[in-house]
C-alpha cells in the first residue's frame, strides 16, 4: 500500500512538473525574440532549469546512445564552442561575453527541452500550450496594432512592427505556427484520431493562427514569410496528394487542393502586384552573385548596380551578394570567427574590406556558420538529421509536427537573418533538443510514458 501511494504521488508530481515546464516553455517561445524581455527570460530559464534537473536525473536510465544522439550532437556543439574559444578565438573578449550570455541561456534551454520531452508523453495535449507560445508574438503584434488603430482612427498601417520591433519575428513565429497547422491538418485528413468536437475547437484555433500570421506577413511586407509559406504549402500539397492516392481518396482531396491552390494563387497574385521587385528577382540575384564585378555590396555609399530596367532591388542584391561573400569567406576560414555579432564584417575586415554598412549575410545558416565554424554547423545538421529519423520512426502527432518544424526551421534559417538576433539561436537549440528528445524517447515501448511512473 505504501509503494502504491508513493507511485501515485510520483505520478502526480510528474504531471505538475509537466504543466510547469510546458508553461515555462510556452512563455519562452512567446517572448524569446521580443526586445526588452531579458529579465523575464532569465527568470524562466533558471526556474525551468532547476525544475528539469530532478526529471532528467530520475529518468537517466532512458538515455541510451542511439536515442540520445540528437542531444549528444548539441552537447558536442557546446564542447566545440569552448574548444574554439580556447584555441581558435579571433576576439576572446567578445566570444567570452557570448559564451556567458547567449550560449549559457541556450544551455539552460536545452535542459528544459530534455525534461519537457521526457514528460510530454504523459499528456500530449500540453503540446497545444507550446503551439500557443509559438503564435504569441503574432498575438502581441496585433494587440499593439489595434492599439495604434484606436489611437489613429485609421485601419491600415503598413510596415508597423509593433511591440515585436521587427518583421523577422513575425515571419519566424508565423512560419512555425503555419508548419504546425499544416502538420496537424495533414494528419487529420489521413487518420481519425480525435472526436469531431475536439477537432473543431483545435481546427478553429489553428486556422485563426494561420490567417493572423498571413495577415501580419502582408502588413509588415515580409517577403521571407510569404516565400516560405508558399514553399511549405507546395510541399504540403505534394505530400497530401501522395497520401490521398495511397488511401484511395480522390474527390474531397481534389476539392481541398483546388480551394487551397485558388486561395493561395490569389494571395500570391496580390502580393506580386504590391511588390514589383519580384519582377526582376532572378536578374537581381544573378547580379548580386557577381561580387567581384559588382563590389557595391561592400559599402552602400558606392550606390548600386543596374539591371535591365534600372537600379536593382537593394534588398535582393545585397542579400545575394552578402551570402555569396559569406560562403567565400567560409572557404577561407572554415573554423569560424567564434562570435555571432557582425560575423561577416569581421571576416571581410580580414580581407581588407572595411565598411560600416556590412554586418551579416542575411542568411541565418551562413551567419551562424561564420560564427561557430563548419564543425559547429555540422553538429547542428547531425542533430537535425537524427531528430528527423526519430520523428519518422515515432509516427505520433508530435512526430508529424516535429518533421514540419524541422522543415520550417531549415527553410527560414536559410533565407532570413536569424543569427543576427541572438535570441533566435537560443530558440533554435531549444527546439532541436526538444524535437530530438520527444520523438526518440517515445518511439517504442521503452518510452517515458510507460516508465516514468515507475522510476524513483
Amino acid at each position: 500500500m505504501q509503494r502504491k501511494s508513493l507511485s501515485v504521488k510520483n505520478q502526480f508530481l510528474d504531471h505538475v512538473l509537466l504543466a510547469s515546464l510546458a508553461i515555462i516553455a510556452a512563455g519562452l517561445l512567446a517572448i524569446w525574440p521580443i526586445p526588452h524581455t531579458i529579465a523575464i527570460r532569465n527568470i524562466l530559464l533558471v526556474v525551468g532549469f532547476l525544475l528539469s534537473l530532478p526529471v532528467i536525473l530520475r529518468n537517466r536510465g532512458l538515455f541510451t546512445f542511439t536515442k540520445s544522439l540528437p542531444i549528444i550532437f548539441i552537447a558536442l556543439l557546446f564542447v566545440w564552442l569552448l574548444f574554439h574559444y580556447q584555441f581558435f578565438s579571433w576576439d576572446s573578449a567578445a566570444q567570452l561575453d557570448e559564451l556567458k550570455s547567449v550560449w549559457m541561456r541556450a544551455f539552460l534551454a536545452a535542459w528544459i527541452a530534455v525534461a519537457l520531452a521526457l514528460l510530454m508523453p504523459l499528456r500530449q495535449s500540453w503540446m497545444y500550450v507550446i503551439y500557443l507560445g509559438i503564435i504569441s508574438p503574432i498575438l502581441i503584434y496585433f494587440y499593439s496594432y489595434f492599439q495604434l488603430v484606436l489611437k489613429s482612427q485609421q485601419l491600415l498601417h503598413l510596415n508597423f512592427p509593433g511591440l515585436v520591433d521587427h518583421k523577422i519575428v513575425l515571419g519566424y513565429a508565423g512560419i512555425l505556427f503555419i508548419a504546425t497547422s499544416l502538420a496537424v491538418f495533414l494528419r487529420w485528413l489521413s487518420y481519425k484520431s480525435i472526436d469531431k468536437y475536439q477537432r473543431g475547437l483545435i481546427g478553429f484555433f489553428l486556422l485563426v493562427g494561420v490567417v493572423l500570421s498571413l495577415i501580419s506577413f502582408v502588413l509588415v511586407n515580409t517577403r521571407n514569410g510569404i516565400g516560405a509559406f508558399n514553399i511549405l504549402l507546395s510541399v504540403w500539397v505534394f505530400v497530401y496528394s501522395i497520401q490521398s492516392v495511397k488511401l484511395k481518396k480522390y474527390f474531397i482531396p481534389l476539392a481541398i487542393l483546388i480551394s487551397i491552390i485558388g486561395i493561395a494563387g490569389y494571395g500570391v497574385h496580390k502580393h506580386l502586384k504590391l511588390n514589383q521587385q519580384w519582377n526582376t528577382f532572378i536578374e537581381d540575384v544573378a547580379i548580386g552573385h557577381q561580387i567581384d564585378e559588382y563590389p557595391h555590396w561592400q559599402n552602400n555609399s558606392k550606390g548600386y548596380p543596374n539591371n535591365s530596367v534600372g537600379m536593382v532591388n537593394v534588398s535582393t542584391y545585397e542579400r545575394t551578394a552578402w551570402a555569396t561573400a559569406g560562403l567565400r569567406y567560409l572557404n577561407q576560414y572554415p573554423l569560424g570567427a567564434g562570435v555571432l555579432g557582425d560575423s561577416l564584417k569581421r571576416m571581410a575586415a580580414k580581407n581588407g574590406v572595411e565598411s560600416h554598412s556590412l554586418r551579416f549575410s542575411h542568411s541565418g545558416w551562413i551567419d551562424l556558420t561564420m560564427a561557430i565554424g563548419i564543425p559547429g554547423f555540422l553538429l547542428i545538421l547531425l542533430s537535425m538529421l537524427s531528430s528527423f529519423y526519430w520523428a519518422l520512426k515515432s509516427r505520433t502527432e508530435i512526430a508529424s509536427v516535429s518533421i514540419w518544424w524541422l522543415l520550417a526551421v531549415a527553410l527560414y534559417w536559410l533565407i532570413a537573418e536569424l543569427a543576427t538576433n541572438k535570441h533566435f539561436v537560443e530558440m533554435l537549440i531549444f527546439m532541436l533538443v526538444f524535437v530530438g528528445a520527444v520523438n526518440s524517447f517515445s518511439a517504442n515501448e521503452s518510452s517515458p510514458k510507460n516508465k516514468l511512473g515507475d522510476l524513483n
